[in-house]
């Protein structure tokens, strides 16, 4: 087992030298309230139960998600971050706010192998609090939603994925 720390952003919040270089960035960024990042989680959650992927951690954040993941090699990530972002913009597509006729993620996503106990246990950390993190950006409302409203629902449903999927 290896775990990795995955972020991805939604589609036109962030703009990356490449897309400057050849001005594809356009469009107005999704900024995700409450309702929105619910139904991402429940989305991304569901996609990993079903696909059997585990998750060690998620936190959904106005433009961008973070989560550790299990995955033995690059190209079993890739599969994996490919499965849950495409199952969660085709389950989001019709919700009030989502951006018509906009994808929902941007196409590439960072990650980095997680080598040691120590790494993984600051990235859990990092993960879980990332919105305190982001108050200053957001307001402390979204920091307060995230941790009252979204964050008992999460790990809830984490230790739900994790009980399906290492029982089989």
């Amino acid at each position: 087992m290896a775990v990795w720390l995955v972020t991805f952003v939604l589609h036109n919040s962030r703009a990356s030298e490449r897309m400057e270089r050849y001005g594809s960035f356009g469009g107005k960024p999704m900024f995700l309230e409450i309702q929105g990042r619910v139904d991402l989680a429940n989305s991304i959650l569901d996609s990993c139960e079903h696909h059997q992927i585990l998750l060690f951690e998620l936190n959904i954040l106005a433009d961008h998600v973070h989560l550790l993941i299990d995955a033995e090699a690059e190209q079993d990530l890739n599969n994996k971050v490919r499965i849950i972002k495409g199952r969660s913009s085709f389950q989001c597509r019709h919700s009030p706010w989502r951006t018509k006729d906009a994808p929902l993620w941007a196409q590439k996503f960072n990650r980095r192998p997680l080598r040691t106990s120590k790494d993984t246990d600051a990235a859990m950390r990092y993960v879980a609090l990332n919105h305190f993190k982001h108050a200053g950006d957001w307001g402390e409302l979204f920091a307060n939603e995230n941790e009252k409203e979204l964050r008992p629902y999460i790990l809830r449903r984490l230790a739900e994925l994790k009980a399906s999927v290492c029982s089989k």
